[in-house]
């Protein structure tokens, strides 16, 4: 009778479980695969993922005698050999990588020697030469990058002066924006992590050394707001990492040290922060967002392994090992999310003279992936439709790059005299559609025959005709 008892709880327990984890987690995590492959010490990896489903990869390596910023990519097929982005002739530490709305990437990172923050972008052809953004030698570290749906990218970053504050600017396509103090606290804060929602909002985490805890603020593109004390805990909490939701509310993980490490989880829920919950024993924690507004959760934990969980407010899954090595140390995993799949990577000690980056995936089953509109590649002006017309007629075009141009497009009557201008300012790169009513600068109505439509976008220029007919 026990036994029968205990076969079939065993049975419940087993569809209970099929009934109430999503379809989407039951896929395995992939085999994890080496993607530095270098002699020395490689880690701290930073991961991002395009429109694309193309996964970006920078981290900090030590095979040349000094710390090089390395970057590699995997088309989804195959990972290709790391190449070196800081070009350093000194020690660069500490990178991180975003990817803006137009597909370029974005890599920031500290010059030890200097102190300073660096940048550069690849544009798809090239990267660009490392830039200063931080202009404060021997005081700057720990880049943390976003970037928003009109290509802005934003940067936080620690910057030790007198104290420690959090430092921010805004990289508009064409130069960074002169910094901003966000803390201004006379004690120190450190390690911040930025996100910046679809309102283009950017919203800030940090650790606050006065207390001890995890602090939040948002800036509108104003001002601002106080900072709030999200952790409340007794024990010191540190590097938080944010992601924010469909509802463009935050949520945030970190590192808890009251008892030992232990990883931590709490969100704004539309009205409040909740009360923060332990996920797990770990640390180094980081955090992405499903479609559905689900956390998924990587850490460092006990053995030495990559752990994984995922959950909302109300339930977290039970956390699984999705490293699987044993004989070595695993740590620092970095996660983000695409409209499919997980993606992960992470530090593997090799031994005492050799770390390599991993890497694993993980397919989300039940997810409708999302339709990406491709982004325009190169310049185009399309021919006027309808032509010939006689009230309205409708001007398509496109423009290409990472930096943003100066846009005229004029129509030219069949002397070649301009009758009005249509678009005369910066515009990013994108897709536009402009009306022509027939009239001229001065608000007349011009007479029917043959006219000249004319774009010029920095290099770019094209024309073509248009028949009027009153």
């Amino acid at each position: 009778m026990d036994i029968r008892r205990k076969l079939l709880r065993e049975i419940v327990l087993a569809v209970c479980f099929f009934i109430l984890i999503p379809p989407k987690i039951l896929f395995a995590w992939t085999t994890p695969v080496n993607i530095s492959n270098t002699t020395g010490h490689s880690r701290f990896a930073s991961l991002a993922v395009d429109r694309y489903g193309h996964i970006h990869v920078v981290w900090e390596d030590d095979t040349s005698g000094k710390n090089e910023v390395l970057y590699c990519f995997s088309d989804g097929e195959a990972w290709y050999p790391p190449i070196n982005v800081s070009n350093d002739p000194t020690d660069s530490e500490a990178s991180d990588i975003t990817v803006d709305a137009f597909g370029q990437l974005h890599v920031a990172w500290i010059d030890y020697q200097s102190g300073e923050i660096y940048w550069t972008f690849y544009d798809g052809t090239s990267w660009a030469s490392p830039v200063n953004i931080s202009n404060n030698p021997g005081h700057s570290t720990c880049p943390s990058l976003a970037a928003d749906d009109s290509g802005r990218v934003f940067i936080s970053w620690h910057d030790i002066r007198e104290q420690s504050d959090i430092y921010f600017s805004i990289y508009d396509g064409t130069s960074w924006s002169p910094l901003q103090n966000v803390t201004n606290d006379p004690l120190d804060s450190a390690y911040p992590d930025i996100a910046v929602d679809s309102k283009g909002y950017v919203h800030l985490v940090w650790m606050d050394y006065a207390d001890f805890d995890i602090h939040y603020s948002e800036y509108d593109g104003d001002a601002w707001t106080s900072p709030v004390n999200i952790s409340n805990l007794v024990g010191q909490s540190c590097g938080p990492k944010i992601a924010l939701d469909s509802q463009d509310h935050p949520h945030v993980v970190w590192e808890e040290r009251e008892h030992g490490y232990e990883v931590y989880y709490t969100h704004f829920d539309g009205e409040d922060w909740t009360v923060p919950y332990k996920l797990s024993n770990g640390f180094r924690p980081a955090l992405a967002l499903d479609s559905k507004d689900n956390g998924h959760v990587v850490w460092g934990g006990a053995g030495n392994e990559i752990y994984y969980t995922f959950g909302d407010d109300t339930s977290w899954s039970v956390p699984i090992d999705i490293a699987d090595s044993s004989e070595t140390n695993c740590l620092c995993p970095d996660i983000a999310i695409d409209s499919t799949h997980l993606h992960v990577v992470w530090t593997k000690a090799i031994d005492r003279d050799r770390a390599e980056i991993y890497y694993s995936s993980h397919k989300l089953s039940g997810v409708k992936p999302e339709r990406w509109r491709p982004f325009p590649k190169g310049y185009k002006l399309e021919q006027c439709y309808p032509n010939p017309f006689n009230a309205n007629t409708a001007i398509s075009y496109q423009l290409s790059g990472i930096r943003p141009h100066h846009t005229a497009l004029k129509i030219y009557n069949i002397r070649g005299e301009e009758v009005i201008t249509l678009v005369d300012q910066e515009q990013r790169a994108g897709r536009y559609k402009v009306v022509w009513d027939g009239r001229n600068n001065q608000g007349k109505e011009v007479a029917s025959g043959v006219y000249f439509y004319r774009l010029k976008a920095g290099e770019f220029t094209a024309a073509r005709k248009m028949v009027l007919l009153r």
